[in-house]
């Protein structure tokens, strides 16, 4: 399947940022601190990722390239090993959600430095956005959409677009997904078309730059 060719965006339902959370013991305070410490110690620091190609190693990888960073990444069987790496500091960092590393970040066994995506999350407001940061073209989040085939009538995906975004301004899904650091943000099948070309884009720049392979 081509999925450039072969789908039709509908709407996008959930997307979540990624928290760049470190070890406590790490000395550093803010990104700009984590950048100064990798510049200066090329290849001495490591990163974990849920896995090879998981969006937390993708996402990492095009960071270092806007940073200009020498770091070495450490692929784990999934997102929980992964986070647990950086609490017992066989790593240094890596990037994960709220709903992964809140608990963790909330008794203090890992220090959230920023997040991911075009704002400051609800629910970590005096965490900086990694754009804010000296980074303003980097805003990946985790998403999850709703797509057709090609060939479905504009009516029918319009109608599907209404109908699910009626559902999900129901209140006790605003507060699940909130609870989630996620969010959902209503849009046109055509916004979204281009949202999801776009994304499509990036991400086969970074995987042809890194020549990175999912597990």
């Amino acid at each position: 399947m081509n999925t450039d060719k072969d789908l039709a965006a509908v709407i996008g339902v959930v997307s979540m940022p990624l928290y760049l959370v470190v070890n406590p013991s790490l000395p550093v305070k803010d990104v700009k601190d984590l950048v100064e410490l990798l510049r200066k110690n090329p290849g001495r620091y490591s990163y974990s990722s849920a896995g090879n190609g998981s969006v937390n190693h993708l996402s990492m990888e095009l960071w270092k390239s806007m940073a200009g960073l020498n770091v070495a990444h450490i692929p784990y069987r999934g997102a929980a090993p992964a986070l647990q790496a950086v609490v017992s500091g066989e790593v240094a960092f890596t990037f994960d959600t709220l709903s992964q590393a809140d608990a963790f970040v909330q008794a203090g066994k890992l220090k959230a430095l920023a997040v991911s995506g075009k704002h400051r999350s609800p629910s970590l407001p005096n965490v900086p956005t990694i754009a804010e940061s000296g980074y303003p073209a980097f805003t990946p989040t985790i998403w999850f959409g709703l797509f057709a085939p090609a060939k479905t009538p504009a009516p029918v995906i319009e109608k599907i677009n209404a109908q699910v975004t009626q559902a999900m301004a129901a209140k006790d899904i605003q507060e699940k997904l909130r609870s989630l650091g996620a969010e959902f943000a209503p849009t046109t099948p055509a916004d979204y078309q281009r949202f999801a070309n776009a994304e499509s884009i990036q991400w086969r720049k970074v995987i042809a730059s890194t020549g990175a392979t999912a597990d």
